[in-house]
């Protein structure tokens, strides 16, 4: 389990910086994160909208991972 928690929170983090590039350089953001994509605009609203909750369901998991290990420890 505690595997899987370091991969979560690789994944969390690794979200977490490409949410921050995407709010600091806007849709040019989108050619740093996928160079060569062909994109439009869109993707970078859609990006805008589910990272956030890709951030939240990450959270969540560990959150959930770390309170069962704590039971399974005691």
């Amino acid at each position: 389990m505690n595997h899987l928690v370091g991969n979560l929170k690789s994944s969390l983090e690794e979200t977490k910086e490409r949410l921050n590039l995407l709010n600091a350089h806007g849709v040019e953001a989108v050619n740093i994160l996928y160079p060569g994509l062909n994109y439009s605009g869109l993707l970078f609203y859609k990006l805008l909208e589910s990272l956030p909750k890709e951030i939240e369901r990450l959270e969540k998991r560990i959150r959930e991972i770390e309170i069962i290990q704590t039971m399974d420890s005691r």
